[in-house]
């Protein structure tokens, strides 16, 4: 019975796919229109959703820790990146809304965990995702060292749809502009 059935089921997926195919190839040979019709209102109009999906830039809370500003962020990374051996070429913070990530180039090929482990370490940081890129014999990054925790509760959908587009931006930013 098992097998009969079995049999049945070959014989039927058998079929379907012959037929898939001969419509597949009768429909080869006919003129055939686009399924869809892109223009530049449906572009614009599929930008304006993603636009309103990310939202407002995030501002900074007002009674933001001193070590979560793009001083106390640089000197953070700068510190975790020497303690282990690490020459940073360039190191900039974006501060154009919250969180303020840090980006730049290390030099030589670098696998950043490391740095994120050491960041971790740290009293009030945290690792909260990254871009690398290895390229020319430099590493290319951009890091958010903030953890999740010290979001503004209200605030937190919003910051992490934006997270990780700012990040990718950063790090190509980097990368593009250095020779």
């Amino acid at each position: 019975m098992k097998t009969r059935l079995s049999l049945a089921l070959l014989s039927c997926a058998v079929t379907a796919l012959s037929a898939g195919l001969a419509l597949r190839v009768g429909a080869a040979g006919a003129p055939s229109a686009p399924t869809v019709a892109w223009t530049p209102q449906k572009a614009a109009s599929a930008n304006a959703a993603i636009m309103a999906y990310l939202g407002e830039p995030v501002p900074p809370p007002a009674d933001l820790d001193p070590k979560y500003t793009a001083e106390g962020l640089a000197a953070t990374f700068q510190a975790a990146c020497a303690k282990l051996g690490f020459e940073l070429q360039t190191l900039a913070v974006d501060d154009t809304e919250f969180p303020f990530l840090v980006y730049g180039v290390v030099s030589g090929t670098r696998d950043l965990q490391p740095v994120q482990n050491a960041i971790r370490a740290l009293p009030g940081y945290g690792y909260g995702g990254s871009v690398g890129l290895r390229r020319n014999g430099r590493t290319y990054f951009s890091l958010n060292l903030m953890p999740h925790d010290q979001y503004p509760r209200a605030q937190r959908e919003a910051i992490q749809r934006r997270l990780m587009i700012r990040l990718q931006m950063l790090g190509a930013q980097v990368s593009d502009s250095t020779p």
